[in-house]
């Protein structure tokens, strides 16, 4: 009887038995890039020899053989079980069969690879060749036996090759290092792609090679929402500038509107070249291979950074843990009442976003937030503080109250504190659960992303950046209409040229506003967290119910949250100071180009449209800069409002520590403040002997956070351009752009008629 033979362990013994033919590329390395055996990631050598894959980093060691016999020899052990469901043998071998035709790697099924077109050819061949052997014949099959077996190892290579460069690539975008040379060499790229196109992107092909040219849209291929994009841009642009120059009405369409394109162009090039600038090796690596549009997507400031998901924020989030370095055991808080059901999950469960799959969930949940914010603010946001004021408040009578309470009973639901019928009903800590930092972190960043972030001004500045160009010629030529065919078309390739790259330009500076505004959030609910009486203007401020601040560990965890919470994001913040500098620096000069010529240092006359459309974009570049100015000075104003709250909080202690009993029995005035406090010290157990002693540990521990505020606030406030966004730097710009403005108007007006001459 013929012994019966498994395919699997017939593929690892051939395997073993021809590794000495089939391992021509032993000790070649493997990167995350165009696959070239010369390269190497960061530092890190892919070795697919004898020795397996071997990555030393942060996530441990991983090597592809153990894993993939350790595979092997559980499929030996679950052969019967295999043999009841398949039923069919065929001279010792199983049927080719698609639903058992996988290899799974660590028994995860997103990361499985589909073998069963290759498996079907490689065990029908075995069977051939052994039918072939018993009748004498020739086994000629087995070279090709041993090339589908090639190719399978190099499949499982790929996915162990993907799987491990994404944690690496993860690790080392951790780490913002800026690369002026490659942002240099992208800015020239692009600036070569404007004018050239097409020609410009085979030279690519012959410099970067195929992968990393099409990622970067200069040639139609897999990339081709990247391509298209592109390719509009420059056939715009280019288009433009060849029917303006053989225009016969040069008077209309002169070299000022081209003067201004040039300059968007610039600055929308070395907007590129900054995010490539920040790009880790790792990830610039990776691009030289076929990336999926929606991995490169994920670095986009717009994309990744703005719009806020689960999954964006859990990136963040470790980046920050890496940088701070966070010690997950210290990093915890417990809260001094119960809360919702609903909240407890998300903040329990580290993985509650991650099971949600579809983006639609997502959308969804983005939704909800929105309907919760809009229902509050409609409501006016009656939180559980104007509750007990109105029922110690004497001169408040039962139907106000009961009124009020009408009101409130309107959004009950979307709160998470559930409202008293009297004093007694105040919520108390019936336990202890511990939450860990970063869940209450994600839900924070949800929460801001559930504020409708509108680019509706934006879009307002792009519509009269539109008109202007033509409405300033219509000016200087007393609304004379010379218009032929091409003059139409010149004013609409325009107007794609101010939509695709001057609102693209506008919406990366206004980005910065709304990263500020995030941050600005962050504080807010920080302070709320550590407060007794939440801010009635701030619709969140009852989510997260109050930390119990008696323990000394949410204390320190609350510094070191809010250090998390100023970090989060840091490579798109300093990409945005990037931005935000090289285009104050190129309408600054822009500026004092202009005001030179019309003092008459300069001899060199501009045109009235000249003078119009730089001044709307230094106006509006200016007042984007005011505005992200003016949001920084809030968020620096909250070192002094957080050191209020925590002098606030030590008042309490102190005299907890005078006189303890007082302190607990709640027999005086702000009684529900007081009694709030009571109940958190209580809650404590603190033992008589050794209650002096943790009460002074926590009066040592405010101070010692409110030295670290000051010293935050002194060595890293939000700053731009080197600047500390304050009241005080606001006013000195509004008193120097007032002065400016009147002295520049008047030689304006005395210069007026002179342009329609």
């Amino acid at each position: 009887m013929q012994n019966k033979i498994c395919p699997e362990k017939d593929f690892l013994e051939k395997l073993e038995d021809h590794r000495g033919e089939i391992e021509e590329s032993k000790g070649r390395r493997f990167v995350g890039g165009s696959g070239e055996g010369d390269e190497e990631l960061g530092g890190q050598q892919w070795d697919f020899g004898g020795k397996g894959l071997d990555f030393v980093g942060e996530r441990g060691k991983v090597t592809l053989e153990r894993e993939f016999r350790q595979k092997m020899d559980r499929s030996a052990s679950e052969e019967k079980e295999m043999e009841l469901i398949d039923g069919d043998r065929r001279d010792g071998c199983y049927k080719s069969d698609s639903n058992i035709s996988k290899i799974m790697l660590f028994g995860d099924t997103d990361n499985a690879v589909s073998l069963s077109s290759i498996e079907e050819d490689l065990f029908s061949d075995q069977n051939k060749s052994q039918e072939e052997s018993k009748n004498g014949k020739v086994d000629k099959s087995f070279i090709n036996i041993l090339l589908k077996k090639i190719r399978i190892e190099g499949n499982i290579k790929e996915v162990m090759r993907s799987i491990v460069s994404k944690e690496y690539v993860e690790t080392q975008e951790y780490r913002l290092e800026f690369n002026i040379w490659r942002c240099i060499k992208i800015f020239i790229y692009h600036m070569c792609w404007f004018f050239f196109g097409y020609l410009f992107g085979f030279v690519m092909l012959l410099i970067e090679g195929k992968n990393l040219t099409e990622n970067m849209g200069f040639l139609l291929g897999h990339q081709v929402k990247l391509g298209a994009h592109q390719a509009i841009a420059y056939l715009s642009f280019i288009s433009y500038m060849v029917l303006s120059i053989f225009s016969p009405n040069y008077w209309w369409f002169g070299d000022t509107s081209r003067k201004f394109l040039i300059v968007m162009i610039m600055c929308r090039s070395f907007v590129i070249g900054v995010r490539y600038g920040f790009m880790s090796t790792a990830r610039y690596r990776l691009l030289r291979s076929k990336a999926n549009y929606s991995w490169i997507r994920s670095d986009l400031l717009l994309f990744g950074w703005l719009e806020l998901t689960p999954k964006t924020l859990k990136e963040e989030i470790n980046a920050s843990k890496a940088r701070i370095e966070i010690d997950n055991d210290q990093f915890e808080f417990t809260f001094w009442q119960d809360i919702p059901k609903s909240l407890d999950q998300k903040l329990s469960k580290q993985d509650y976003y991650d099971r949600i799959k579809p983006e639609g969930h997502y959308k969804n949940i983005i939704h909800l937030q929105k309907e919760i914010l809009a229902k509050m603010k409609l409501n006016n946001n009656c939180t559980i503080d104007d509750e007990l004021d109105l029922i110690h408040n004497p001169e408040i009578t039962v139907s106000k109250t009961m009124e009020k309470r009408k009101l409130k009973s309107k959004i009950e639901s979307f709160i998470n504190l559930k409202l008293p019928n009297s004093v007694e009903d105040l919520p108390r800590l019936k336990t202890k659960k511990i939450y860990k930092g970063e869940p209450i972190l994600r839900e924070m960043g949800l929460l801001e992303s559930s504020i409708n972030n509108s680019f509706l001004p934006i879009y307002f500045i792009v519509i009269v950046r539109l008109i202007l160009p033509t409405l300033s010629s219509l000016i200087e030529h007393d609304f004379k209409f010379p218009f032929e065919w091409y003059e139409y078309i010149l004013i609409l390739l325009e107007g794609v040229l101010i939509l695709v790259v001057y609102g693209a330009n506008l919406s990366f500076m206004f980005a910065g506003i709304i990263d500020f505004k995030r941050k600005l959030f962050f504080m807010k609910i920080l302070n709320s967290l550590i407060s007794f009486e939440k801010d009635k203007k701030f619709v969140f401020s009852s989510y997260f119910p109050t930390l119990n601040v008696c323990s000394i560990n949410n204390l320190s965890s609350w510094l070191v949250l809010r250090e998390s919470c100023l970090d989060l994001g840091r490579k798109y913040t300093q990409r945005i100071f990037i931005y935000c500098s090289v285009f104050m620096f190129f309408y600054l000069t822009l500026f004092v180009f202009m005001v030179l010529c019309l003092l008459k240092f300069l001899e060199y006359e501009l045109s009235l449209g000249f003078y119009i459309v730089g001044a709307f974009d230094i106006i509006v570049v200016l007042g984007i800069m005011l505005n992200i100015l003016r949001m920084g000075a809030k968020v620096n104003k909250y070192f002094n409002i957080h050191k209020r709250s925590l002098l606030s909080l030590k008042k309490q202690v102190w005299k907890a520590r005078n006189n303890y009993g007082i302190a607990i029995s709640q027999r005086y005035s702000g009684y529900i403040k007081r009694k709030r406090f009571a109940e958190m010290l209580i809650s404590m157990n603190l033992k008589k002997d050794k209650r002096n002693d943790y009460l002074d540990r926590l009066l040592e521990q405010i101070n010692v956070i409110n030295e670290e505020l000051d010293f935050f606030k002194e060595t890293n406030p939000l700053k731009l351009m080197g600047l500390t966004a304050s009241d005080q730097l606001l006013n000195s710009i509004y008193t120097g752009l007032v002065s400016v403005a009147f002295a520049l108007a008047q030689s304006f007006y005395q210069d007026l008629g002179n342009f329609g001459r």
